[in-house]
């Protein structure tokens, strides 16, 4: 893994913009399981407040396992022509980051398989 500037749309680029983005989307997640639980649940049974921390986590980490896939498993190549990242390389195209072996679709699929996973599990040890 490098710490090099990268064009805006390459595979597995992280910035601090997105990564809150994650962070809050993760949170929205929790809010809405929090509401469902209160809702659905009696609020005597368990503390409801640990699904938004697990929400908030698993945001994040679901776009770091997300760019760090796209990253390296992920081509990303850059056409002067177009002037911008392209998935496919050619021989006009210069490598960015990543090799040819998963496409967004299964990069997508992976990171969400592994989240949910993760995310099974630490609600498993928080709730």
């Amino acid at each position: 893994m490098r710490h090099d500037r990268v064009p805006r749309g390459t595979n597995g680029g992280i910035s601090m913009l997105g990564t809150l983005a994650s962070l809050l989307g993760g949170l929205v997640i929790g809010l809405t399981a929090f509401f469902f639980f209160f809702l659905m649940v009696r609020p005597h049974r368990f503390s409801h407040w640990p699904v938004l921390i697990i929400g908030s986590i698993s945001g994040v980490f679901g776009s770091l396992v997300d760019s760090l896939l796209g990253a390296t498993l992920q081509y990303s190549g850059f056409d002067p022509d177009l002037k911008v990242v392209v998935e496919v390389p050619s021989d006009k195209t210069k490598l960015v980051s990543g090799r040819r072996i998963l496409d967004n679709n299964q990069v997508n699929f992976i990171s969400a398989c592994l989240t949910t996973v993760a995310s099974a599990f630490l609600s498993a040890a928080f709730l």
